[in-house]
């Protein structure tokens, strides 16, 4: 099996939680943008819910998901162990480096920097090298992708998207 990694250039500081009292259908959650630019700019948004137990269910967490609509949502199950569960707005995931790494970050910044996160597929090793977030998975949990090389923009534009059987990732039922 092979390891690969996963690390931001970049982390954008958290906006501030979203409280569930102004937002009475949604629990507290942060959101954060990775693998941002130099200067802190794009990125790839993501949630996070500190705390999994306020959403417990699969249905409830695969509804929030949706309403959110980051790529990936990630919930912290049990923070001492690093159980995850991460879903998308449309299928659970086995594993996503995106927001293990957001995850892994976030909790660093509030002085609780995990060494091992857990979601579905298995162990995540965390390390960190100065600012930098690395994660580290396995190649086999990362689905198949086919590369294709197209003649023109217009060409990939016609393209259905995303192409037929390429979701986001592997769905865990």
């Amino acid at each position: 099996m092979t390891d690969f990694d996963v690390h931001p250039e970049h982390v954008a500081p958290p906006e501030p939680p979203v409280n569930p009292a102004a937002h009475a259908k949604h629990p507290e959650h942060q959101v954060l943008r990775v693998f941002c630019g130099p200067s802190g700019g794009g990125g790839n948004a993501l949630g996070v819910v500190l705390d999994g137990a306020a959403v417990p269910g699969r249905t409830e967490r695969a509804a929030l998901a949706a309403e959110l609509g980051f790529s990936e949502t990630v919930f912290l199950d049990d923070a001492a162990r690093g159980t995850v569960d991460i879903h998308t707005p449309s299928v659970r995931l086995p594993f996503a480096g995106h927001p293990l790494v957001g995850l892994a970050w976030l909790l660093r910044d509030l002085g609780r920097p995990p060494r091992m996160l857990r979601p579905p597929a298995g162990e995540v090793a965390v390390t960190y090298d100065g600012e930098i977030t690395w994660v580290r998975g396995r190649a086999a949990w990362v689905t198949a992708r086919r590369t294709e090389r197209y003649v023109s923009v217009a060409d990939v534009d016609a393209l259905p998207a995303p192409p037929p059987g390429e979701g986001s990732g592997t769905a865990l039922t």
